[in-house]
């Protein structure tokens, strides 16, 4: 979530200037644990859509689109 932020800010954009979030978790379990960090980042509480996937590139645990306005 650092990097989103991070890279938004860089691009003239926020974390709450962000419309829509496509969050894609590797297991459902985790959805509790990643929601509460997702929380405290998205605070303005953007369109969001959350799917599980069989595997992430590198077998990260979650991948995390976002649509900002700028």
């Amino acid at each position: 979530m650092q990097n989103l932020k991070n890279l938004l800010e860089a691009s003239g954009s926020s974390l709450e200037k962000a419309v829509k979030t496509v969050c894609f978790l590797a297991d459902m379990n985790d959805f509790g644990a990643f929601n509460a960090i997702y929380g405290k980042y998205f605070t303005g509480k953007p369109a969001r859509s959350c799917v599980a996937v069989k595997t992430l590139p590198k077998n990260v645990l979650c991948e995390v689109e976002v649509i900002a306005e700028v």
